[in-house]
């Protein structure tokens, strides 16, 4: 049983290295969660968490703009206290957080456009980098 959380290497999961595969469903198992290095995506995360910085540091009025409840928040701005985790219905607390959903972009695929699960994503003016960063 695995005591510590695990850091596995994404090229071994790319590589499907035998062990890394087995910790990796160990620490599913036994802990939950596991964390995985990608150095690809490490050396880009400075520029993305400058562009939610920008993008959360507007007003609630301007985020306002790209709330959109009719899809259930699933793409744009979530307000806090606007969604309520599964644990925590019907003893009404909302989670404080506040989010910013994007989801893949099917721009070959009009079909998929079809549901909130697969709304186009939604960019704010306001922060012209952030759908380039993301």
């Amino acid at each position: 049983m695995l005591t510590e959380i695990p850091v596995i290497e994404i090229v071994d999961l790319k590589n499907s290295n035998k062990e890394t595969v087995e910790i990796l469903g160990r620490a599913f198992h036994d802990i939950g969660f596991c964390f995985i290095r990608m150095p690809e995506v490490t050396s880009i995360l400075p520029r993305v968490f400058n562009e939610f910085k920008k993008v959360f540091n507007l007003s609630e009025i301007v985020k306002g703009k790209y709330a959109h409840p009719e899809i259930f928040y699933q793409r744009g701005w979530t307000p806090p206290f606007t969604e309520l985790a599964l644990a925590c219905r019907g003893r009404g607390l909302p989670d404080a957080k506040e989010n910013w959903f994007i989801g893949p972009e099917f721009e070959n695929d009009p079909t998929r456009h079809n549901s909130f699960n697969h709304a186009e994503n939604i960019w704010p003016e306001e922060v012209p980098d952030f759908k380039k960063v993301m």
